[in-house]
C-alpha cells in the first residue's frame, strides 16, 4: 500500500517522493550523476536504503548495484522508467 516516484531533473537533482498507507508521505531529494547506464545518487539528506547510491538503468528498470547489508533483502527493481503503468 505504498508508492513512490522519483524524477531525474535536467539541472542533475532529483527529488524522490514516497507515499503510502496512514499518510505516509516522504520526500527525498539531491543530485545526480549519469554515466553510461550508471547513475550515482547524492543525497540531500537521508538516503534511501533499499535504493541506494548507485543504479544501474537495465530492461527498463532501475536496479541497485552498490550492496549493503540492508539493501541486500531489496533484491528486486523498485523503479521502472517512465510513468506510471498501474503496476504495483
Amino acid at each position: 500500500q505504498n508508492q513512490a516516484t522519483i524524477k531525474f531533473r535536467k539541472d542533475k537533482t532529483f527529488e524522490l517522493h514516497w507515499t503510502g498507507a496512514f499518510f505516509a508521505n516522504t520526500w527525498y531529494t539531491g543530485k545526480w550523476n549519469k554515466s553510461g547506464n550508471i547513475i550515482h545518487l547524492m543525497y540531500d539528506q537521508k538516503n534511501v536504503e533499499p535504493l541506494g547510491n548507485i543504479v544501474l538503468i537495465k530492461d527498463g528498470f532501475l536496479h541497485k548495484i552498490d550492496k549493503t547489508e540492508k539493501a541486500e533483502k531489496f533484491d528486486s527493481p523498485m523503479f521502472y522508467l517512465g510513468y506510471c503503468k498501474n503496476e504495483n
